[in-house]
């Protein structure tokens, strides 16, 4: 989400502590794998470059700024690593294939495991979800002050969802804002486009976000579980799995 505040640092103190990832990581059918990176520490960038197909390259030099294109490189060569892992693959060998949004996917002929997953990055963090057999959706927001919350709020949330953060304190409107955004990018990603008007989320601070209603296919809220990730109070994400019954496993890669 593009915002009207802009900050000279990106606010990396206070953030929050996740274990070291192991150098395996099996990944059974009950469980979602998120990864924390820190894509300004992610070490050689000749060697992210070199896993990379020829369309990721073109890709990489379209980006103006050179920091855009150096975290666009560390943020596949990253995925790359971690999707072989998973699949003994060669992270070089790996097919990505692309859904009509534009997601990645592993091709289906690499995917013996019915791996998914989803990744997002701000301001040089990025993080990833993995699972089995089913959507998964993460979202990242570096948050930053908005003068003008309601009224983005207003022209770009559903009625339900500016109804509830105008009525709250002004002093949790921010937080409120900020969860519901990534609650609905992180769904749009894991349930295909969707517009986001056409579907309703609980964001009220100091409660686990829910899905209230989807208008496009109602039975959908009745199969989707939110859980929030502790990145701390400079950062909001979430990630998003069609079951309500797994569990959450969080890891760092490098240092934050």
């Amino acid at each position: 989400m593009q915002n009207k505040a802009e900050a000279t640092n990106t606010p990396r103190r206070g953030l929050a502590v996740w274990p070291s990832a192991p150098d395996v990581v099996p990944i059974p059918r009950d469980e979602v794998h998120v990864f924390l990176v820190n894509l300004d520490g992610s070490g050689s960038l000749p060697r992210h470059k070199s896993l990379l197909s020829s369309d990721e390259i073109d890709r990489a030099n379209r980006y103006v700024r050179a920091r855009d294109r150096d975290w666009f490189i560390a943020r596949r060569g990253f995925l790359r690593g971690l999707v072989a892992g998973y699949t003994g693959i060669k992270p070089a060998s790996i097919e990505l294939k692309y859904s009509k949004n534009g997601r990645p996917h592993l091709s289906e002929k690499q995917n013996e495991l019915a791996l998914t997953f989803s990744l997002s990055s701000c301001e040089g963090l990025a993080l990833y979800a993995f699972t089995c057999n089913r959507p998964v959706g993460i979202d990242l927001e570096c948050i930053r002050p908005v003068t003008d919350l309601l009224e983005i709020a207003r022209r770009q949330l559903s009625l339900r969802e500016y109804e509830d953060i105008s009525k709250l304190p002004e002093n949790l409107q921010q937080e409120a804002f900020y969860t519901c955004w990534v609650c609905k990018e992180a769904y749009i990603k894991a349930r295909g486009i969707i517009p986001l008007k056409e579907f309703d989320v609980s964001a009220e601070p100091g409660q686990a976000p829910t899905l209230l209603a989807d208008r496009t296919c109602p039975s959908e809220a009745r199969q989707w579980s939110f859980s929030l990730l502790d990145l701390g109070v400079h950062w909001r994400a979430v990630v998003v799995t069609q079951s309500r019954n797994l569990s959450l496993r969080c890891w760092r890669i490098n240092k934050v």
